[in-house]
């Protein structure tokens, strides 16, 4: 009867185990410039870290036509001073908005698309096109504060980023 229970239990226990993402520290490719409307950049993959201290808030709001949905998939990183990325989101849908609670510091915040060819709520992130209109801003977290950064991002144009907050 023991024997019973414990084998589910140790099997379930190795499988939830095995499950997830990568270790930390894993190699992680570096970003590229600011903006650039070249299909050939790559972007680096997500890697997330908790954090601890006085945090304030990053609000970022993407201006862009409603259309941009049925062609390509908005992407918003943000990365530390190292580098290093601690928020990434991908949208499918208009608008694209991000609002996180970070430590205070400064932070980089990174957007691009990646076009779809057709219907992007069907289409794995491996099936996307190259990013393209990337751009980034610098932007100042402080303790119980809010950043706000707008990108505007037009149909047929890079997009520009503005901080204020």
């Amino acid at each position: 009867m023991a024997m019973r229970i414990v084998m589910p239990v140790v099997v379930c226990a190795l499988v939830v185990g095995a499950c997830g993402s990568p270790q930390p520290g894993s190699p992680q490719a570096s970003t590229a410039a600011t903006t650039s409307g070249s299909a050939t950049e790559t972007v680096p993959s997500h890697s997330p870290g908790a954090q601890k201290g006085p945090v304030g808030t990053l609000d970022v709001v993407v201006e862009e036509p409603a259309e941009r949905a049925n062609s390509a998939v908005r992407f918003l990183r943000v990365e530390n001073a190292d580098g290093k990325s601690v928020v990434e989101r991908s949208f499918r849908t208009v608008p694209a908005e991000l609002s996180e609670y970070l430590p205070k510091g400064r932070y980089r915040v990174v957007s691009w698309i990646r076009d779809c060819g057709g219907d992007c709520r069907s289409k794995e992130d491996k099936d996307l096109d190259a990013p393209t209109r990337i751009c980034g801003i610098r932007v100042d977290i402080r303790e119980e504060a809010v950043a706000a950064v707008t990108v505007d991002a037009p149909a047929e144009s890079d997009c520009a980023m503005t901080a204020g907050g």
